[in-house]
């Protein structure tokens, strides 16, 4: 156990795509009928990163609009993304809104990525002697892992460091950068070594240990992808730059700047109202020791939308389901409510016969989502 302080850098441009795709079938929505399923999503990440890593010092960075120097660099850079999807447009600005108004720094740095900033945050925090955790689905950020550096995915509930990864990789993390270049990145449309995959590109860095001594020694690469390798070299160089997380970009904060601030309410209170979040989150504010208490308990009145939420928490350990009846009496009692909790102290409670709560839209699609959940024995219940 570490007597360092804490850093907790949040991708918040990851996640916020990840919460919206993952979120989409359950078309969660406002009373105007306005989206909230990527701003439900990122929330409850954050409320967990809070609560499992109770950091000193945070922030959430998002990509800044209009794209970064890596456009200027190579025009292609992510050209065959299709245009960010409309309703995932208007839950930015509120997104950003609330994050601000809960008291958390929030960082968008214009002409870098999100990648760039947490790199250079990342970075001062280790000269700092700080515990730095990023929390990311974005593979790119292993070169930045460290003795003192932890990325960590709670949707996939994975946590990666310096020795977790090589077993993972089959490299170090400090040639990682050589290794997606030689592989390329099709999820940003950057082009690697032509018939070079993983399992090639982990041997010839086994072997030669870095792409410049890779360059050096090329003649001695044979066979067809030994060729490929030797007409790619002229771009390699561009490939690497472009795919390099920046570790000094200027900024106007340091990491012990970036504390929790007082929730500003006036700002906070109207937007949670607005998007059908008052009842829903509530992100602890400061540091404190672990206390015994009940978690917020969301009422959900529609099994898709349960269990869409329920599918962004880890199954790996099992969920306890509490039903409610109307009567100690088993003669004459009925089934009222369903309260599930899942392994991360999260509770939601489905009403379906009970009384001062509106009906439950338990159709016979609802119906059959609900039981084959149930029924599933992958997913561990008690």
């Amino acid at each position: 156990m570490t007597n360092k302080k804490t850093l907790l850098l949040v991708d918040g441009s990851s996640y916020l795509y990840r919460a919206y795709f993952a979120l989409a079938k359950a078309n969660l929505r406002n009373a105007q009928g306005e989206p909230t399923g990527a701003i439900f999503g990122v929330l409850k990440m954050l409320h967990r990163l809070i609560q499992d890593y109770k950091p000193d010092y945070l922030a959430c960075v998002f990509d800044a609009p209009h794209g970064s120097f890596r456009e200027t660099l190579y025009p292609d850079y992510k050209a065959h993304r299709g245009p960010m999807p409309d309703e995932l447009i208007s839950q930015i600005a509120p997104l950003h809104q609330i994050i601000q108004g809960y008291g958390w720094p929030l960082l968008c740095v214009p002409q870098v990525e999100a990648d760039d900033v947490i790199g250079t945050l990342a970075h001062q925090g280790i000269q700092k002697g700080l515990q730095v955790i990023i929390s990311t689905g974005d593979k790119d950020m292993v070169q930045l892992l460290q003795e003192s550096v932890t990325l960590v995915d709670t949707l996939k509930n994975e946590t990666l460091t310096v020795p977790s990864a090589t077993e993972k990789y089959g490299i170090r993390p400090d040639q990682f950068i050589d290794y997606l270049t030689l592989i390329g990145d099709s999820s940003d449309n950057v082009r690697g070594v032509e018939k070079v995959g993983p399992k090639t590109a982990v041997k010839w860095l086994q072997h030669y240990q870095t792409l410049d001594n890779l360059i050096t020694h090329q003649q001695e690469l044979t066979g067809m992808v030994g060729q490929n390798f030797r007409e790619a070299v002229p771009h390699l160089l561009l490939t690497k730059k472009i795919l390099t997380i920046l570790l000094d970009v200027p900024l106007l904060v340091s990491p012990e700047d970036l504390v929790l601030h007082p929730k500003t309410a006036d700002q906070l209170s109207p937007l949670m109202e607005r998007y059908g979040l008052q009842n829903l989150i509530k992100i602890p504010h400061q540091k404190t020791e672990p206390t015994t208490s009940w978690p917020t308990t969301i009422v959900v009145q529609d099994a898709i939308n349960l269990l869409a939420q329920l599918s962004t928490h880890p199954d790996d350990k099992p969920y306890a389901l509490i039903p409610w009846a109307s009567s100690k009496n088993p003669q004459e009692a009925y089934l009222i409510g369903l309260a599930v909790a899942t392994p991360t102290e999260q509770c939601y409670y489905f009403p379906i016969h009970h009384e001062g709560i509106n009906s439950t839209n338990l159709n016979k699609e609802n119906f059959q989502a609900l039981l084959s959940w149930l029924e599933n024995s992958t997913i561990p219940k008690v």
